[in-house]
């Protein structure tokens, strides 16, 4: 089972997003203050460590200990994981924050904003393998999101695997019957890869979200649980009066929803 926990900065409680900050400040570690403080714009700083306090709420709903036990490391590849804790892996787009977790299985996890396409977004051609051109059309009818889409899901890919620094041009995607897509090596490919199977999931706002496994059955809608993001326990005695409208669902997909408080 994998848990995937949202957060929005402009519906969440402001409790919930003062709460993540505040366990990013307690618990995190020196390179992610680093990095926090290398960032170039206080927005993305924001994000970050909102992102990163969330992850830890998260892993500890999850796995039942306290968020000041979490600390991140790397593997040589550069992909961060905890030490006997669970898997996970989290993204950042425009306002919005994607935490997945799993006690079982490896998750890369990617969150792109769709580009208006006036607004004079760079092209992702870029990134496309030849034999991804068939695929375009079946994404989107806008060209930019179609392209998009694709570069979601090969970075999905590559977050999974660690391999980040890999030429997207090198992976190839095929939509699997059933649902879902595969990334494989492309002809152009100078490495192996294993196969990857990666599950888009439309969001509200123009977003779309992808979550990639090396299983290819764990991408299917009924293997994801969307949950809220838990208030962290040190301010839970104010829930009370935070005020929580009716949630509103931030997935347009009717089989995979999620609610988050305004």
């Amino acid at each position: 089972m994998i848990s995937l926990y949202a957060i929005d900065r402009r519906r969440s409680a402001d409790i919930l997003l003062s709460g993540c900050l505040d366990v990013f400040e307690r618990t995190a570690g020196g390179a992610e203050r680093r990095h926090a403080a290398r960032l170039r714009r206080e927005s993305d700083r924001l994000a970050y460590r909102i992102g990163h306090g969330g992850l830890r709420l998260a892993m500890a709903e999850e796995c039942g200990f306290p968020p000041e036990e979490i600390r991140l490391e790397t593997t040589p590849a550069g992909k961060p994981f905890v030490p006997g804790g669970p898997f996970f892996n989290l993204s950042h787009a425009g306002d919005m924050t994607l935490v997945a977790v799993s006690r079982t299985f490896d998750v890369g996890l990617d969150i792109e904003r769709l580009a208006a396409p006036s607004d004079g977004a760079g092209s992702l051609s870029a990134a496309l393998a030849d034999e991804d051109e068939g695929l375009l059309a079946s994404l989107s009818e806008i060209r930019e999101h179609a392209e998009t889409i694709l570069w979601s899901i090969k970075e999905a890919a590559l977050k999974l695997t660690g391999e980040v620094m890999v030429d997207p041009r090198h992976l190839a995607v095929t939509r699997q019957w059933g649902g879902g897509f595969r990334v494989r090596p492309a002809r152009a490919a100078k490495a192996p890869l294993p196969d990857i199977f990666v599950h888009l999931i439309v969001m509200h706002d123009d977003y779309v979200a992808t979550l990639a496994t090396y299983e290819r059955a764990v991408t299917a809608q009924a293997a994801v649980v969307v949950k809220d993001l838990p208030l962290p326990s040190f301010c839970a005695f104010t829930a009370e009066r935070v005020p929580k409208p009716a949630p509103q669902p931030i997935f347009r997909d009717s089989s995979l929803s999620a609610r988050m408080w305004p």
